[in-house]
């Protein structure tokens, strides 16, 4: 009697781990760099959300991502959180950034 035996390819991601952001004010629809570890290497695999709302990936690394803020968040707002998820995975720690109605 032939046994066939299956085998299941598993893959384990770290969770992003999150340091920091190029600014800690902004405004709305500019672009914010995300300092970390962690990050998906193809960028477009990194699902980032400030205040909740999925912004746009531009570009990034395994340790830095390039993102848009997204226009509908109302501002001012203090202590927003900007979170990482790599296709759906648990989320990164937040940092927390400070959206502002002019960028200076």
């Amino acid at each position: 009697m032939a046994r066939s035996l299956e085998y299941a390819r598993l893959t384990v991601r770290p969770v992003p781990r999150l340091t920091g952001t190029n600014w800690h004010s902004i405004a709305n629809g500019y672009p914010i760099t995300i300092y970390g570890k962690n990050f998906a290497s193809d960028f477009k695999q990194n699902k980032v959300t400030i205040g909740g709302l999925p912004a746009t990936v531009l570009s990034g690394t395994t340790s830095q991502l390039e993102v848009r803020v997204p226009n509908e968040l109302a501002n001012p707002q203090y202590g927003v959180p900007v979170v990482v998820r790599i296709d759906g995975g648990p989320p990164s720690n937040a940092v927390r950034i400070m959206i502002q109605s002019r960028w200076f």
